[in-house]
């Protein structure tokens, strides 16, 4: 069980040049980039046989500065956010995206979902490597205590649902579309494929 700290430039209109993102990779989780940087990974978060008593998820934790933002590609789908994350991820089974603050669109199998803190939104995962996003996104639920619970014991906030405030998706969207400018995508069908593979 181990964490890593990695430091990611804001790559949303409305972040100032130079502004980063903290990202922490946390538990039994392997990451592997796509390219040159960190705008586009595969990853997965197992349990292993060690194990953190107060962190029951292992996963990633991604701290967005107010009023910055950032757009990833993850396991193949596209994400942004606006706010604290978490991300879990296991192979052939779904990955999970807990928003704790701010908003976050997710777009896979040609499909987006808007959602925003206080919820959490699951994509199925498969393909050759187990890790590619092969389905459309879940309607948003609320928050587990377990996505509480790794929340509070890496960042020291969110250990309650009373310390966050709640934003409903459609209000997402809006923060979405009005600060970034980014529009609604048309559903698509047919899945998406890609040659990545994850490397250990």
């Amino acid at each position: 069980w181990g964490v890593a700290v990695l430091k990611i430039i804001a790559n949303l209109p409305r972040s100032l040049p130079g502004q980063t993102v903290t990202m922490v990779v946390f538990g039994n989780t392997t990451l592997a980039k796509e390219g040159g940087n960190l705008e586009s990974f595969y990853f997965t978060s197992e349990l292993g046989q060690i194990v953190c008593e107060k962190v029951p998820d292992d996963g990633i934790m991604i701290s967005v500065p107010d009023g910055e933002g950032v757009k990833f590609t993850v396991n193949g789908a596209e994400l942004i956010l606006t706010g604290d994350a978490s991300i879990k991820a296991q192979k052939n089974g779904t990955m999970e995206v807990s928003l704790f603050e701010g908003s976050g669109r997710i777009v896979s199998d040609g499909q987006e979902q808007y959602f925003g803190a206080g919820q959490q939104v699951d994509v199925q995962l498969g393909g050759e490597n187990g890790n590619e996003s092969i389905g459309p996104p879940s309607t948003p639920e609320s928050l587990s205590q377990d996505d509480l619970d790794t929340a509070c014991a890496l960042t020291g906030q969110f250990c309650s649902s009373d310390q966050i405030t709640p934003v409903p998706s459609d209000q997402a969207q809006q923060e979405i579309e009005e600060e970034l400018g980014i529009t609604s995508t048309p559903p698509v069908t047919g899945s998406l494929t890609s040659t990545a593979t994850l490397t250990r």
